[in-house]
């Protein structure tokens, strides 16, 4: 509808969604890849959040995913998300970014603020990061989360590592699809 009502180009289209929100994130990442340049989620599990795979009993779309084209994705949760645990969110945006998003190899964690840690897969065909909140409930990180109420501090972003810029960091990356070779068989985590 949006696309339809503006004049607002695919190549600086983006969609971002918290909780239920992720969810249609998640199927506008399945469905509307080759209309939207980037995706972010927080406070979300994602379809491939069970230990079993992919739900497709709560995600019936999400069985169509493998055909989407690669897009950049930031997913971030706070450790103490009533909802979804920072694990299950974790497992979702490893397995999606190896699904859908071709990524493979080790995955690489820096701490980028106090009380962010953030992920990032050695290999992939476009730019993905998972971020961990510590202590964060289920809320999306921004200007009016932190300091004060999460301790966040200043890293060069604001008040805090907030998730919009933090999505707008990686959808910014110049990044030139690679072929990346994957071996199945390797170990994609390493912590």
């Amino acid at each position: 509808w949006v696309l339809g009502e503006y004049a607002v180009p695919n190549d600086l289209t983006y969609a971002i969604g918290f909780s239920f929100g992720g969810d249609m994130t998640y199927r506008l990442m399945c469905e509307a890849s080759d209309i939207i340049s980037g995706f972010a989620v927080t406070g979300q599990g994602g379809p491939w959040s069970r230990n079993s795979g992919l739900d497709t009993n709560k995600y019936p779309w999400a069985a169509g995913c493998a055909q989407a084209t690669p897009r950049p994705l930031w997913k971030g949760i706070g450790t103490n998300d009533v909802y979804y645990s920072a694990e299950q969110a974790r497992t979702g945006w490893e397995s999606f970014a190896k699904k859908v998003l071709g990524c493979c190899g080790e995955v690489t964690e820096s701490a980028v603020a106090d009380g962010v840690t953030c992920l990032r897969f050695e290999k992939c065909a476009v730019a993905t990061e998972f971020c961990s909140y510590t202590g964060m409930e289920h809320i999306y990180p921004s200007v009016a989360t932190a300091p004060q109420e999460d301790g966040f501090t200043d890293n060069g972003r604001g008040a805090s590592w907030q998730a919009t810029p933090a999505a707008w960091d990686v959808w910014r990356e110049a990044f030139t699809p690679a072929d990346v070779a994957c071996d199945d068989d390797a170990p994609s985590s390493s912590r």
